[in-house]
């Protein structure tokens, strides 16, 4: 007898040090980060968009601007720094696209989208990262705003030729490679600042609201809902008109249209709970201050 109870509180013991008797993590984290010109856009430390990133608490985070810059003959490569100083291990897919992720990378497609995210023993997750072009920008076509050489626009019809001639090309080919992971019945996540709002957010609902100027069924987010991708901030916000959840942007203007144009999307797993990491509690439910970027960070969590 006194040899079983020393083996179960031996067992207790080593559940208290592991902080669970399973090796199954109860909740990921995921994030979309748009970093603003490799941390150079907001005029801070490469240490306060890591601050961020750790205030969120996430456990995998895919970055957007990572590219490398030289400025003043000094060569600025941070996203690797970054990485470092959470203890993150890193995927860069090229283009300034990153993904970071507490778990250990195992595997990565062809085509570098997307990587395989070890995050217990025997259980896996699919990560893709993407940003889609940032020109021409339906918001400022449709309010009258000049931004590039574009025309204005005053229709639903107009704003989705323009939006799906700027980005369908992309969108298409991450789909493609979604839809193969997605057959290994594992759960597939895509993070990125699509350059483009949700077609749940520009309903008529909104527009009545007065949120935005007309409803649009906005394409890209269409295209990834259609392969049966859910967006993880309106699953679990799903009144776009109470809770904008705008990314979009915390520098001030005075003609700024502001959005939710950055997003967590997911497939295989159920969403608990989505926040937003920004300047203000106003605007966020995380608050780093000052704050790095021009984006909001969306962080959502996950059952798993």
């Amino acid at each position: 007898m006194e040899k079983w109870k020393t083996i179960w509180i031996c067992a207790i013991v080593s559940c208290l040090i592991c902080g669970s008797c399973s090796d199954k993590p109860t909740t990921i984290k995921v994030s979309t980060f748009n970093i603003w010109l490799n941390t150079l856009g907001g005029k801070l430390p490469p240490s306060q968009t890591a601050k961020v990133i750790a205030a969120s608490q996430t456990d995998i985070v895919g970055i957007q601007e990572g590219q490398i810059y030289v400025e003043n003959g000094i060569r600025h490569d941070h996203v690797p720094e970054i990485a470092d100083s959470l203890g993150f291990h890193l995927f860069d897919q090229g283009e300034g696209h990153y993904i970071l992720s507490r778990y250990p990378i195992v595997d990565s497609t062809a085509s570098r989208y997307g990587v395989k995210i070890q995050t217990a023993k025997g259980k896996c997750c699919w990560m893709f990262n993407c940003h889609l072009n940032y020109i021409p920008y339906q918001p400022y076509q449709l309010n009258g705003i000049p931004y590039g050489d574009y025309p204005f626009v005053d229709n639903e019809a107009d704003a989705v030729r323009f939006a799906w001639e700027a980005r369908a090309d992309v969108v298409e080919s991450y789909k493609k490679d979604i839809q193969e992971c997605m057959k290994e019945g594992i759960p597939v996540f895509l993070t990125g600042d699509f350059n483009e709002p949700s077609f749940l957010d520009w309903t008529q609902e909104a527009a009545d609201a007065g949120l935005h100027k007309i409803k649009v069924e906005w394409p890209a987010t269409k295209a990834f809902a259609e392969i049966g991708m859910g967006d993880a901030y309106r699953t679990a916000h799903p009144d776009e008109v109470k809770t904008p959840g705008y990314t979009w942007t915390p520098l001030p203007g005075e003609r700024e249209v502001h959005d939710r144009i950055d997003f967590v999307l997911f497939s295989g797993c159920e969403v608990t709970d989505a926040f937003i990491t920004g300047e203000a509690a106003s605007t966020s439910d995380v608050v780093v201050s000052p704050y790095p970027s021009d984006h909001r960070m969306v962080t959502a969590c996950f059952k798993f």
